[in-house]
């Protein structure tokens, strides 16, 4: 009996509620939140309730973009990772061109003290390790100039002891 109540889809009316109590918790990709509305909804009342939030500004793809833009910087990745993992969200191309345009961060710096994190105050020995150093600034998410700023400028600190 109560396995017949799960499946049952929900009204349009919760499936509003249940939005709002998703989107209260964090932001969602507007492709990501139609995602979890589907499975609780019948017919296009899924894509009705996503319309509705986006109206009331409760869901915002640029929003959305902008703070995982923040917390994945935060984190020490680069801008390259960031926008692919955008992209694989099915964010909108104008919501992550305008996030990165108005990200204040510079990304220069962020590559020195993610270099500095991870390597600290070991100097480059070999061209095994420079190579090793610059696959994990890529993976990272660094461009090439980023990197080689990051290798040039990440032992300045650490050599005036």
């Amino acid at each position: 009996m109560t396995e017949n109540k799960r499946n049952k889809p929900l009204t349009l009316s919760e499936l509003k509620s249940y939005g709002m109590a998703l989107l209260t918790r964090r932001e969602y990709g507007a492709h990501e939140l139609l995602t979890k509305l589907q499975s609780k909804a019948e017919g296009d009342d899924a894509e009705q309730v996503l319309h509705w939030l986006q109206e009331q500004k409760l869901q915002s793809d640029q929003r959305y973009a902008e703070m995982l833009l923040r917390s994945k910087s935060a984190r020490g990745q680069g801008p390259q990772r960031i926008r692919q993992e955008m992209q694989q969200k099915r964010l909108n191309g104008d919501a992550i061109n305008l996030a990165f345009e108005n990200y204040e961060g510079d990304w220069f710096e962020q590559a020195v003290n993610t270099y500095r994190k991870k390597f600290s105050a070991t100097a480059i020995t070999d061209p095994k390790e420079r190579a090793k150093r610059q696959r994990f600034m890529l993976y990272r998410g660094y461009t090439s100039d980023q990197i080689s700023h990051a290798l040039a400028h990440g032992h300045e600190e650490c050599t005036n002891f």
